[in-house]
């Protein structure tokens, strides 16, 4: 019998077009090898930053001791429990996201959530400067609240840029130092539905 699996892309393709935070280098290609001239098969260089399109924030970002991404070994991407919570009302450019904005539905989850995925609607804007230049930012108060609400919580992704908004850096640099912990981390996708 065959299994009927429901899959939801959280990513979008990375082309030159893609935003970056700060619009701090985008994305480019060349071609090394091409089969239109005479080439075995078709090869690209590509030049991007690590923090543009879907990504993943790890330890190190903010701490030179944390642990990278080759620290954590595949068991740890296995998840079960995923908790989703989607915002009734899009977040204004440049908001700053609260535990009061989430409580609601963060109530309604199990205690045992692994992954909470949070769709804010700001992603409906990633083709606009707007994505990059006014995104919303998340307060300090979600790390603690998340690690004392769920007791295996390991991943917050989120469809937005990054965890720091360009209008409140400095709580984006507390929240991001937060939430990757190096005694207790909770890395962070950043992710689009």
């Amino acid at each position: 019998m065959k299994e009927n699996k429901k899959y939801i892309s959280l990513s979008h393709w990375i082309d030159e077009s893609t935003p970056s935070y700060g619009n701090q280098g985008g994305f480019s290609r060349n071609s090394i090898s091409s089969i239109k001239k005479g080439k075995t098969a078709n090869s690209e260089e590509w030049f991007f930053n690590n923090h543009l399109g879907t990504h993943i924030d790890f330890p190190k970002h903010f701490d030179d001791t944390g642990l990278s991404s080759s620290d954590f070994k595949d068991p740890f991407f296995v998840f079960k429990k995923i908790g989703l919570i989607v915002l009734e009302k899009p977040v204004l450019p440049g908001q700053l996201i609260s535990v009061e904005d989430l409580l609601p539905q963060l109530n309604l989850l199990p205690k045992s959530t692994e992954v909470l995925l949070l769709k804010t609607h700001f992603e409906q804007y990633r083709l606009e400067p707007m994505y990059w230049k006014n995104n919303p930012g998340y307060n300090v108060e979600l790390s603690v609240f998340f690690r004392s609400h769920f007791t295996n919580l390991s991943v917050f992704g989120f469809d937005s840029i990054s965890l720091t908004s360009l209008h409140h850096r400095s709580m984006g640099k507390k929240a991001h130092k937060a939430f990757l912990n190096k005694d207790d981390e909770v890395i962070m996708p950043s992710f689009t539905i």
